[in-house]
């Protein structure tokens, strides 16, 4: 089993901060095995105005703005509405609360960061029947005019950090979902064997 992270790993400060996930980072095993630890999540988290697609030849998603020519072009034929949100172009996912520094350093090295992804700040909706007065006292806020009802459901909507796609639309399966329970059930193991583990070691003998 691996050990948690080091507790020695530099932070720049101790604020935390959230993350909205959308792909392989929403498994708590992915994150256990990267992080030591499994992050505080809400579910049901809906980002607007992008779409999710698997990236061609691999086994893991990106979300891209639905406002990209190929991407609505594509989500105009084939998507149907985000049963959460009741709109078309939008990605549910997990927020995660807490996140250190340091860990949002071993997403950046998970994601390559400026590479393949750039971590973004998004604005996200999050249901209230998913949060405590307490942890909606923890997120970055923004205007209450904002919120939204969406089927029967009440969503505020708060500021974080998502890693959007930025290779380009030509890298991505435009006419295909990214299905996470089918990511589960046929690569997860595999995943973490020939991706997760690996990248937590080189991050952990970055740090030696």
């Amino acid at each position: 089993m691996l050990a948690p992270f080091p507790s020695t790993l530099p932070a720049r400060s101790k604020a935390t901060t959230t993350c909205f996930v959308y792909g392989t980072l929403m498994s708590t095993e992915v994150l256990q095995t990267l992080l030591g630890r499994t992050p505080h999540m809400l579910s049901g988290v809906v980002l607007h105005q992008h779409v999710r697609h698997p990236v061609k030849g691999r086994v893991y998603p990106a979300v891209i703005p639905a406002a990209t020519g190929a991407a609505r072009q594509c989500n105009d034929r084939r998507y149907d509405k985000n049963e959460a949100s009741g709109h078309i172009y939008s990605v549910q996912g997990v927020l995660l609360l807490n996140l250190s520094p340091s860990e949002v350093e071993v997403f950046d090295y998970f994601e390559d960061e400026g590479i393949d992804y750039i971590r973004t700040r998004v604005d996200v909706h999050v249901p209230e029947s998913a949060i405590s007065n307490v942890q909606f006292n923890l997120l970055e806020k923004k205007d209450p005019s904002l919120s939204h009802d969406y089927c029967k459901e009440r969503f505020r909507c708060v500021e974080t950090n998502a890693y959007i796609w930025a290779r380009g639309a030509e890298d991505l399966d435009l006419l295909q979902r990214w299905d996470y329970e089918a990511f589960r059930r046929e690569h997860l193991n595999w995943y973490l064997e020939s991706t997760v583990k690996p990248c937590r070691y080189e991050m952990m003998h970055m740090e030696t």
